[in-house]
């Protein structure tokens, strides 16, 4: 992986977030908390566990240190969670930016409460940030759907284009 790599696969990420939060921005509190067959149960919670993930790893990366989970307590509502959310898309892109070639072959150790730490390469952290949020992009944008709010298309292609 190199950093010119990196870097497009964190603006893209970015960029679908964006079209997923133009979408879930304008949805009802009983839309957001509405039981569904999405993977935590309902959009919020789902769009709770993507940022927790991002955020976690990127510290974890940064840090050495996985910080204990977001709680949707934290988040009074889905503006202040996509708030939350912009500022760390903003920290990830600027710290991906941050790293050389050599740092992201290179490796990383974190840690959290009652684990060994653990080595893994740091631009597998990175591209599993990306991959993730794909994953879960792709299942509340088919949700979303379903409900008449589509985000439209979140291909890679589509972006680099």
């Amino acid at each position: 992986m190199n950093q010119q790599s990196m870097q497009t696969l964190t603006q893209y990420h970015h960029w679908a977030n964006n079209r997923l939060w133009s979408k879930v921005r304008h949805l009802t509190t009983e839309q957001l908390t509405e039981s569904c067959w999405l993977s935590r149960g309902n959009i919020f919670k789902t769009l709770l566990h993507m940022v927790d993930t991002q955020w976690s790893w990127r510290l974890a990366c940064q840090e050495g240190q996985l910080p204990p989970e977001l709680k949707s307590e934290d988040f009074p509502n889905i503006h202040a969670l996509i708030q939350y959310w912009e500022e760390d898309d903003a920290s990830l892109l600027a710290y991906a930016g941050t790293l050389d070639d050599q740092q992201l072959t290179g490796t990383v150790t974190y840690s959290w409460p009652r684990a060994q730490p653990r080595t893994k390469i740091l631009w597998y952290i990175l591209m599993h940030i990306v991959n993730h949020g794909t994953h879960h992009r792709s299942e509340v944008g088919q949700y979303l759907e379903t409900i008449g709010h589509s985000p439209g298309d979140l291909d890679f292609i589509k972006f680099v284009s």
